[in-house]
């Protein structure tokens, strides 16, 4: 803004355009911050070059973003599991919400229940544990648990093998062309099985249906997975809203589920 002369009339144009621009993603902006790195403004503290300007200031828009994460519904994804003193122990880093021991838990896409019988951290045992913590755990069953399992409660994301997604593409994707679909630690092989609409990154304005995705179109896809995948509609709070597409060890696409 320093480069405006802080002028307000500049900031509402700008907002106005960057609104316009996103409308056409379906996505809608959560705050619109004039801000001017050199001196601070609006980033720690509000700015006096712009008393004009009534909002919040950056850190505490972030702040409010990710603030009280550990009353989410709870999302743990199994990292792996380890032979501790002849005990099964699962580990992972809780993405959201808590966990108490004795809890009822659901186990996705196992599509399956258990408790928490133990909490480990450090060697130490817990009885709770909450978001951004990485723990170890045991389920009073442990069968079938393993890698890519999302431990969750109370309420469930879905879990399908058909997803509905849109994706901005860092090479070229074809339709029926095999990849690695991957969430959070979930991962299978998929493909894209029908493309809907495609986007020109720059313009946005929309281009013609193919069979093909070049480097940069954003598109509208349908993927599906070999393997069921728990997934949530991409809100910016949910971790199984959001994936990767890779292929031969390198990524191909980023996406938000739809």
């Amino acid at each position: 803004m320093d480069s405006v002369s802080f002028a307000e009339s500049r900031f509402r144009k700008t907002r106005q355009e960057i609104y316009e621009y996103f409308k056409k993603l379906n996505l809608e902006p959560k705050y619109f911050i004039p801000i001017s790195a050199n001196q601070g403004d609006n980033l720690f503290r509000i700015s006096k070059n712009m008393e004009w300007y009534i909002g919040l200031t950056l850190i505490r828009a972030l702040n409010t973003c990710f603030k009280d994460k550990d009353n989410w519904a709870l999302r743990l994804p199994v990292q792996d599991i380890y032979d501790v003193d002849k005990e099964n122990v699962a580990v992972g880093k809780i993405i959201s919400g808590r966990l108490a021991k004795g809890e009822e838990i659901d186990i996705l896409p196992l599509n399956k229940k258990s408790k928490i019988k133990k909490i480990l951290s450090f060697d130490r045992n817990r009885l709770s544990a909450g978001a951004p913590e990485s723990i170890g755990f045991v389920l009073e069953d442990m069968g079938n648990l393993n890698r890519g399992q999302i431990i969750c409660k109370p309420k469930l994301p879905k879990v399908v093998s058909s997803i509905v997604a849109k994706i901005f593409c860092v090479r070229v994707l074809s339709i029926n062309e095999d990849f690695t679909f991957k969430s959070l630690t979930q991962e299978t092989t998929a493909r894209i099985s029908r493309i809907m609409n495609i986007w020109d990154i720059v313009s946005l304005e929309p281009k013609s249906r193919q069979e093909t995705l070049e480097q940069t179109d954003v598109a509208e896809v349908a993927i599906d997975t070999k393997n069921p995948v728990a997934v949530e509609s991409f809100e910016g709070q949910s971790s199984l809203g959001r994936f990767v597409i890779e292929k031969d060890g390198e990524i191909c696409a980023i996406g938000m589920i739809c």
